[in-house]
């Protein structure tokens, strides 16, 4: 079994090289030039327009060609290079975003108490705030950017007393209610850009994933589907019968508190408007102009459903590589996309660093 998680993490580890290899790749450190017959240009941006677009080549020397001449990046008719990125950071518009991603994470904290409450499980604040900056911090590092979770829900198990399989599951449909949440978030947003082709991957993935959760939790909770012979056929082939069946009661507890269900995911349409709004502060930040408001509302809730999966470590290149995906076709070079998703992921992480620091002990968790 050991032998087993070892080769599983040494596969992610090399996917995940493999994928940050991709990437970088793609990028361009260099500001880059493209003119209409396909030759590329390095160097360093002197001057994009009004009429003309000025190089300074790697060698030295100076080109200039007129904007017609020249194959367009968005708005601009130069694609900057990683390193001109950085350096254009505006540090006051970072700034203000940078300060609010304390919001989602006090909302999740919510979120999560008004879960654990429905299955009778008491936990203040300041305790459910440790336990999610310790998941928050362990995503780093874990397979997917919900690897945390895992975590996370070890350490809500022994700190309870009793109900730890209710614990437990309080964890992992906080976060189904979140990606639900945020694929709904960005379907809203999308049904008014449909006839729009730069949108037509994401329209697939999300309304297949908000149709199969319907589904799914129709299936799951309806009583016709629930008591045919099949189904209680297959229910009772499972193992670990006792485990299941705390499992199947935690969960019809939340059927019979509706009102609490569709507060956590307000809540979650909350967080998520705000992480989407972040999104496009960071990238007004780097300058990126070839992408609008929608674009952040409709690609990051994919991008983060997608990077959710246990690919690779803590996502890393899995969401960088999608971004570029999405980013690139609408005019975003692969050097800012990928900026865009690193910078993302250094401010998540500045925030998570607490989450280092805390420590799993400090009471336990009581029921009422």
């Amino acid at each position: 079994m050991k032998g087993k998680r070892l080769a599983w993490t040494a596969v992610r580890v090399i996917l995940t090289a493999a994928l940050l290899g991709y990437v970088i790749n793609r990028i361009e450190f260099r500001d880059t030039v493209t003119t209409l017959d396909g030759r590329v240009w390095h160097g360093s941006l002197v001057s994009d327009g009004p009429g003309m677009v000025t190089l300074q080549l790697d060698d030295g020397t100076v080109r200039e060609w007129p904007v017609d001449a020249c194959r367009p990046v968005g708005k601009e008719h130069a694609a900057p290079g990683l390193l001109s990125l950085v350096g254009r950071l505006d540090l006051r518009r970072f700034l203000l975003f940078y300060a609010l991603f304390i919001i989602p994470i006090v909302v999740d904290i919510w979120r999560w108490q008004i879960l654990l409450r429905v299955q009778g499980i008491a936990v203040g604040f300041w305790r459910a705030l440790q336990l999610t900056w310790i998941g928050l911090f362990a995503s780093a590092f874990l397979p997917g950017i919900t690897g945390g979770d895992v975590v996370k829900a070890v350490l809500v198990a022994r700190s309870t007393h009793s109900r730890r399989t209710a614990a437990v599951l309080s964890v992992f449909l906080d976060r189904v209610v979140g990606l639900v949440a945020l694929a709904f978030l960005a379907g809203v947003i999308l049904a008014f850009h449909l006839t729009e082709p730069d949108f037509r991957q994401a329209a697939i993935g999300l309304y297949g994933f908000i149709a199969a959760s319907v589904i799914g939790g129709v299936a799951y909770f309806a009583p016709v589907v629930r008591n045919s012979r099949l189904v209680r056929w297959a229910l009772e082939k499972l193992p670990f019968q006792e485990i299941r069946r705390e499992v199947d009661e935690a969960f019809h507890i939340y059927r019979d508190h509706p009102w609490a269900v569709l507060a956590t995911f307000g809540l979650s349409l909350g967080a998520h408007f705000c992480w989407c709004f972040m999104a496009w502060g960071f990238g007004t930040s780097l300058g990126i102009t070839a992408a609008g408001w929608h674009h952040y509302f409709i690609y990051v809730p994919v991008i983060m459903i997608v990077s959710a999966l246990p690919i690779s470590v803590g996502g890393w290149g899995v969401g960088e590589a999608v971004y570029v995906h999405f980013f690139e076709p609408i005019g975003v070079a692969p050097a800012a996309a990928v900026a865009l998703s690193v910078l993302g992921r250094l401010v998540a992480l500045s925030w998570n660093i607490p989450g280092g620091r805390c420590s799993s002990s400090g009471g336990r968790i009581g029921q009422r």
